[in-house]
């Protein structure tokens, strides 16, 4: 037992398992966290949530032909849904151009010095 590591993320779910490793059979095994993760050294975040923005806007403004389904009578709901929401993810992800890759990567460029340093860095701006 004394091989296995096992590894946590900064997660509030997993914060118990430093109590159950203490139990004997348990004995050898190796807890690993991960470093706090942050959404401002990471480009994909910006890019995510522009993406999903896109999809909750057309969601707002179909949401009554969403509602009533099938014009045609052919697909059941669930099917006219998940057909609708396929649609609308593939034209969402037309968001993700270059443009917005560029200024993720700059956004999240302008953090690391602070990184590097371990800055404390701001939730929610």
């Amino acid at each position: 037992m004394k091989d296995i590591v096992i590894v946590l993320d900064n997660a509030l779910a997993p914060s118990h398992c430093e109590e159950v490793m203490t139990e004997v059979q348990f004995t050898g095994f190796q807890i690993c966290h991960l470093a706090p993760y942050s959404c401002r050294l990471s480009p994909i975040e910006a890019i995510w949530s522009a993406v999903k923005t896109d999809i909750k806007q057309h969601l707002r403004e179909n949401y009554n032909m969403l509602m009533r389904g099938d014009p045609a009578g052919i697909l059941t709901q669930k099917e006219f849904r998940l057909h609708f929401l396929e649609n609308t993810a593939n034209v969402a992800i037309k968001v993700f151009t270059t443009q917005i890759c560029l200024h993720s990567a700059n956004h999240v460029h302008k953090h690391y010095p602070g990184a590097m340093q371990l800055d404390d860095m701001p939730f929610g701006s």
